[in-house]
């Protein structure tokens, strides 16, 4: 408890300390209209149950809801999210941190759930190393405290694996339910989550080899159709207002408009949806409609950045080199450790390995986390450690159980390697504070290497907006220049009458420059601008940073 209340005491630092991330006034903004009205106008890429947890508190504050704005009427998410975080009667940084304080108790939550259920399985010294691991980090520390979907769908995908662990384990009917309702929520969070299903699947089959005198084909039919059934429901719970459009039209006297109006049946990724839509008589409805937004998305990428290139398809290597450069050092030197350990099992034993006989708890941890960390590769929208996040609890887990169980013969090294990774741990964590989201462990060269591995919300999202105010405080110069990335309004934190930043192709504004430079280094690497921008500026040396923010003097000398 006392390394749940440090993490969540950190959160809530950094969240007073930072302006909105790039995500949070449109998908805060979308949450709080869809509870207010109960319609989803904007960001369906994103189903809602994150966002309504995190726009809960914002009823009590009861901001205004624009509803004859332009940018409501149009549909168009960044600008409304913008209006309604900084022209309401209720303050943005307000809003900011009650739809905080509730990611920040999912956080605490999920912590809670990976102690009980690693205790459970594995003992008490694996549960405590899991949770220092995951209190430690500071991927979690920081998107822990986000007002975004990313750490919601961390926390249901994982409550989901540990609920069908738990029935696989008594076959009853209540955790029957619980794992499909828990499977329904985490896809109510982040459409990814579908991959649980198979997931399941190679759980139940696992257990039916260990023991096949408990289960039969029969039961394991009627398993899956019975979590994905419950599954659904949840879905729909989630989409309440919409649920008579979730029933085939052919049950309604007034069915709502077809499936094909909302999903692009011309596209090959959405094909097997508009089948099961032909097939089922499927109408029209958000969560539908949403759904085909996130597959048309991953089949058309996204922009974005890798050691130096820029592609719309991505790579499908992008989240190995995100593993490595922004995962704690203490976590990769345990990880090494178990895989040299494990491989000198393997010899010993003469490569011979059978993981079907290997207890039910390690496949609970390893196959979620192998299936998402390909179906991660696999995606063309690589935007960042975030993606990965659902990941880290599984491998939090194996990692500290792996460490015990390798060592419980307790030879004179344990102690002290412990000692060594728990120091190293701490160590790294709280050097990044409180600029969590732009951490990048030390064998990748720390936060000045990042920008060579990585850009976007990896290490500049939009937060430092307001530490950038505390650092002119202190800095104070005649003139600022801001270039920023992110959906934040620097008046609103009293910084105004700034100058502008030349690009490389403009010598004559370039020349007449004469201020501080504060830059966002997503567009320092020209990552969404034109190739080659910010040239001319790289090649100087900053004088500082705010976080994912780099401070450059480009000053003329003056007598």
């Amino acid at each position: 408890m006392l390394l749940l209340a440090l993490m969540a005491g950190l959160q809530i630092w950094s969240a007073i300390k930072e302006s909105q991330v790039w995500d949070e006034g449109f998908e805060l903004g979308s949450g709080y209209a869809y509870l207010k009205t109960g319609r989803l106008r904007f960001n369906l890429e994103q189903p809602p149950l994150a966002k309504l947890l995190a726009a809960l508190p914002l009823l009590y504050l009861n901001p205004r809801l624009a509803v004859e704005d332009p940018s409501w009427i149009n549909q168009q998410d960044i600008e409304f999210g913008f209006s309604f975080m900084y022209h309401n009667r209720v303050p943005a940084d307000t809003m900011l941190i009650a739809a905080r304080s509730s990611i920040i108790l999912l956080t605490a939550a999920l912590g809670f759930l990976m102690a009980a259920w690693t205790r459970r399985r594995f003992g008490n010294g694996p549960a405590l190393l899991a949770v220092a691991l995951l209190a430690f980090d500071p991927n979690i520390l920081a998107h822990g405290h986000y007002a975004t979907t990313d750490l919601g769908a961390t926390f249901f995908m994982f409550a989901a694996c540990i609920a069908w662990d738990a029935f696989l384990g008594s076959l009853r009917k209540f955790h029957l339910v619980l794992a499909g309702t828990l499977l329904g929520f985490a896809i109510g969070t982040k459409f990814s989550a579908v991959m649980l299903l198979p997931a399941y699947a190679i759980l139940y089959a696992i257990r039916w080899w260990q023991q096949r005198e408990r289960f039969t084909l029969l039961h394991f039919a009627g398993s899956l159709l019975a979590v994905a059934a419950i599954a659904y429901m949840a879905i729909v719970a989630v989409y309440l207002p919409e649920a008579k459009f979730f029933v085939p039209a052919w049950a309604m006297k007034r069915p709502g408009p077809p499936l094909a109006t909302v999903v692009n049946c011309d596209d090959t990724a959405a094909e097997l949806l508009c089948w099961a839509g032909g097939i089922a008589s499927l109408q029209a409805n958000s969560f539908y409609h949403g759904l085909n937004n996130f597959i048309q998305h991953n089949a058309g990428g996204h922009l974005s950045y890798l050691l130096g290139q820029f592609s719309h398809n991505g790579w499908w290597y992008y989240f190995a080199v995100v593993f490595l450069v922004k995962t704690p050092t203490a976590d990769l030197l345990l990880f090494g450790i178990l895989l040299l350990g494990g491989l000198s099992g393997l010899f010993r034993n003469g490569f011979r390995i059978n993981i079907l006989r290997a207890p039910s708890a390690w496949a609970t941890i390893f196959i979620p986390a192998v299936l998402y960390f390909g179906l991660s590769m696999a995606s063309r929208i690589d935007l960042g450690v975030r993606h990965l996040l659902p990941f880290y609890p599984f491998f939090f887990i194996a990692l500290a159980a792996g460490f015990f169980a390798l060592v419980k013969s307790r030879p004179p090294w344990t102690g002290p390697l412990l000692i060594l990774v728990c120091v190293l741990l701490a160590a790294e964590s709280l050097s990044a504070f409180p600029d969590y989201l732009s951490f990048f462990n030390l064998v990748s060269g720390g936060t000045w290497r990042g920008p060579h591995y990585l850009l976007d919300s990896n290490i500049d999202w939009g937060e430092d907006l307001k530490k950038l105010k505390g650092y002119i405080n202190t800095h104070p110069a005649p003139q600022y220049c801001l270039e920023y990335f992110g959906t934040a309004e620097p008046p609103y934190y009293g910084i105004e009458h700034l100058g502008y930043v030349a690009r490389t192709n403009q010598p004559g504004e370039r020349k007449d420059m004469d201020c501080m430079v504060a830059i966002s280094v997503t567009l320092l690497y020209d990552l969404y601008e034109a190739p080659g921008s910010f040239t001319w500026l790289r090649a100087r040396k900053p004088v500082g940073h705010v976080g994912g923010i780099w401070i450059f003097d480009v000053r003329k000398p003056h007598d």
